[in-house]
């Protein structure tokens, strides 16, 4: 099952320069795409690590 939430996000000026800059070099094709691609990267690398934490806490 999918669930969705939509959240407001306030990013620097200088991170939102970045992504733009992203764009422009045709590495995504919008700033929100950019910004999806670098969440969902992060979680990739942050999540099992932070669930694994959690787990322990938990046995």
């Amino acid at each position: 099952m999918l669930r969705w939430k939509a959240l407001m996000l306030y990013l620097t000026s200088d991170q939102l320069k970045g992504l733009e800059a992203l764009v422009r070099r045709g590495r995504f094709s919008s700033v929100e795409e950019a910004v999806k691609a670098a969440v969902v990267d992060l979680l990739r690398r942050e999540l099992p690590v932070a669930l694994e934490r959690v787990r322990s806490r938990w046995s």
